[in-house]
């Protein structure tokens, strides 16, 4: 763990193998970007709502959406078992 017991730890992942990596060396949460696409990556590929899910799937730490989300795609992100949803202009 790259840092102290006492800090929470958060990691930007953008797969599976980063999220997991995240996860291996004691991130408390991760946030998995882009979802969607994005107005602030417009060059970037999303990953799309499958690998999110995977991610989700295959982590035991909470997941944080990020990447084109808004307040519509809240409910399709929980249930999907992430923990919520964040954004850099959307709110």
């Amino acid at each position: 763990r790259p840092c102290a017991d006492d800090k929470i730890l958060g990691a930007s992942t953008h797969n599976l193998n980063e999220a997991l990596k995240a996860q291996a060396i004691g991130a408390d949460f991760v946030v998995i970007s882009p979802v969607q696409a994005t107005q602030t990556h417009p060059d970037t590929i999303p990953i799309g709502w499958d690998a999110a899910a995977e991610v989700v799937e295959h982590l035991n730490i909470p997941v944080y959406f990020l990447g084109g989300m808004t307040l519509k795609d809240l409910d399709k992100t929980l249930k999907i078992g992430a923990q919520g949803i964040a954004g850099v202009s959307a709110f």
